[in-house]
């Protein structure tokens, strides 16, 4: 109980970041910038807010930066490079700090395919159109069944969770059946996106969450079901601890999955796992 309590404390304390757009500037352009006071981070584009509210700030409003975790930039970057030619699917991708983030580092070249339920779809067209993101398609297809087969170079799947690696009260929302139902939906999903993905083809999944049945046993769940799907080191220099190990995997998970914890880059707290599909 204390080490939970130790987590809420440390979350609350994080630190707000901002995003660089660098499809609307450059990272060199945007440091004479007086409206913020910031400190460089691990990731170039990445910066902390030191001082300033950036909601509020011209820069934001006319899409030079975007507001959003270090650990959540770290997602697309599990990918590692990012070909012109891709075509890549975020399977729930609204609001779009992620799936934004794509396209950038996409160079608004190939196609970004950004998928979520009705609902959610004006936040997400409202970013994409605010950081000038212009190779994209938006779909409202079922991420639970998407029906697609063999389409997508990468495709991430940034799976609903019950929040609680990012949401101080988190804890007080969710109970024994969300954590049965949620790994349920979150099982389905990923062989939907697993099936998305062409042979060869890159899967990042990730939550920001913090229970094994949200994040390992979902990628225990795939590995076991596909023989063709192959978990891959994140090739990323940046602070995180190993996943939980248990069953059948429990040394592949255990090595190559990530889990990132508040303490590690005063952000959120996220788990990353990178998968191939074997041809």
């Amino acid at each position: 109980m204390d080490k939970d309590l130790e987590y809420i404390k440390s979350i609350r304390k994080s630190a707000s970041f901002i995003r660089v757009n660098t499809l609307k500037t450059t990272i060199d352009e945007f440091s004479i910038n007086k409206e913020l006071e910031l400190e460089k981070t691990q990731i170039p584009f990445m910066f902390k807010v030191k001082k300033g509210i950036p909601g509020k700030t011209l820069a934001f409003k006319t899409g030079l930066i975007h507001t959003q975790s270090l650990s959540s930039a770290i997602v697309p970057l599990a990918f590692g490079r990012m070909d012109s030619r891709d075509a890549v699917l975020d399977v729930a991708a609204s609001p779009g700090s992620k799936f934004t983030e794509i396209c950038m580092l996409m160079k608004n070249k190939g196609v970004a395919v950004a998928n979520d339920q009705e609902e959610r779809i004006p936040a997400l067209m409202a970013n994409i159109a605010r950081l000038g993101c212009a190779n994209t398609i938006i779909t409202q297809l079922d991420g639970k069944n998407l029906g697609v087969k063999d389409q997508f170079d990468k495709v991430l799947l940034d799976a609903p969770c019950t929040a609680l690696g990012s949401h101080a009260f988190a804890w007080e929302r969710i109970d024994e059946k969300s954590l049965v139902l949620m790994p349920d939906i979150q099982k389905k999903m990923i062989k939907s996106s697993f099936e998305a993905l062409k042979p060869g083809g890159i899967l990042v999944y990730s939550t920001c969450t913090t229970t094994q049945q949200e994040n390992e046993e979902v990628v225990n769940y795939l590995l076991k079901n596909n023989e063709n799907a192959k978990l891959e080191e994140i090739n990323l220099d940046l602070p995180h601890e190993q996943g939980f190990a248990f069953g059948d995997f429990s040394d592949e998970i255990k090595k190559k999955t990530w889990r990132i914890h508040p303490k590690h880059l005063d952000s959120e707290g996220f788990f990353i796992a990178k998968i191939r599909k074997s041809g």
